[in-house]
């Protein structure tokens, strides 16, 4: 609403020609009368939308969404969430950013791979100074500049199971690796198990996680930290002692052949399968996180945790 101030001026003139020195003289007034007009103007306000693409779907959806939801009321936006894996999107983003076009406005996505193309993505060192205090973990960075914030921190525990199932054939998790093996052996024996261990895959990090739980367990952080660094190679000889040893053993007898993760929680929940590895957001993905243990091999000094990765497209 807005008050326009409306001034009409009336001015009045008199001439008079000659007339006799008797006649009375005029007056001449000026008077300036205001008048308030209200006028109602409509306004459009454009609320801006923003496209987030992350790899959660199903149940992890649900726990993220609020996050969208918050995040909308806090900046005056509109957020529209699109899934897309990494594996997916290593594929889509290539040709789309060499035809200067994202998909979306903000991209969850493997660090490495921002690092890679941090041509295309957004300079936020800026936005990272004033937040920083907000973050446990450090930034991704290229020669002291940052390209994509950290997300949530998960961890690779170690091998869960269900409480009741294991109440109900009374059993427990093992202290000692021999325990471990003989908790393998009383899971097979039991009927209707299939294997021991369902093996969780489809795009090859839920295998690579259990790899890593044995490097860690066996050769401790140390070895895997090596690893990463790339000043150990898997043809080390404590690397292929761990494999030809500990885990490659265990592959035929108590592990399953791979099978989409997802639907390997199923599985494994429905008890065709004793024990499964995986990350702590399994927690939000099974029928009762109640009714969920989980235990490391035996001796473990460290598991695998890290971030998913934001980044803005330019």
């Amino acid at each position: 609403m807005k008050r326009i101030g409306l001034a009409l001026v009336v001015l009045m003139l008199a001439l008079s020609a000659c007339v006799p020195a008797a006649t009375p003289e005029r007056i001449v007034e000026t008077r300036v009368v205001e008048r308030t007009v209200e006028k109602t103007v409509e306004v459009t306000k454009v609320i801006p939308t923003l496209t987030v693409i992350g790899p959660w779907a199903g149940a992890e959806m649900d726990q993220f969404l609020p996050v969208l939801k918050a995040a909308e009321e806090k900046l005056g936006v509109k957020i529209q969430y699109r899934i897309y894996r990494a594996e997916d999107l290593s594929q889509v983003l290539p040709p789309q950013f060499e035809a200067k076009q994202a998909p979306g406005d903000v991209i969850f996505m493997w660090e490495w791979w921002v690092r890679e193309n941090k041509d295309h993505a957004v300079d936020l060192t800026d936005l990272w100074q004033k937040e920083a205090n907000q973050f446990v973990l450090q930034p991704t960075t290229v020669d002291g500049r940052v390209y994509a914030v950290p997300y949530v921190l998960w961890v690779k525990p170690g091998f869960w199971y269900k409480k009741s199932f294991f109440q109900k054939h009374n059993l427990q998790p093992p202290t000692t690796w021999e325990e471990f093996l003989a908790l393998l052996d009383k899971i097979s024996a039991i009927p209707g198990i299939k294997k021991a261990i369902i093996t969780g895959d489809g795009v090859g990090w839920p295998v690579g996680d259990i790899v890593e739980h044995f490097l860690i367990t066996f050769g401790g952080p140390e070895l895997q930290q090596n690893l990463i660094a790339g000043k150990v190679r898997f043809t080390d000889p404590q690397v292929r002692s761990i494999f030809a040893e500990r885990l490659v053993p265990l592959l035929g007898k108590y592990f399953s052949d791979p099978v989409e993760w997802t639907q390997a929680i199923d599985l494994w929940w429905n008890e065709e399968y004793g024990l499964f590895f995986m990350g702590n957001w399994l927690t939000g993905m099974v029928k009762d996180p109640n009714d969920l243990g989980v235990f490391t091999l035996p001796g473990a000094r460290g598991v695998v945790g890290g971030p998913d990765w934001a980044f803005i497209p330019q």
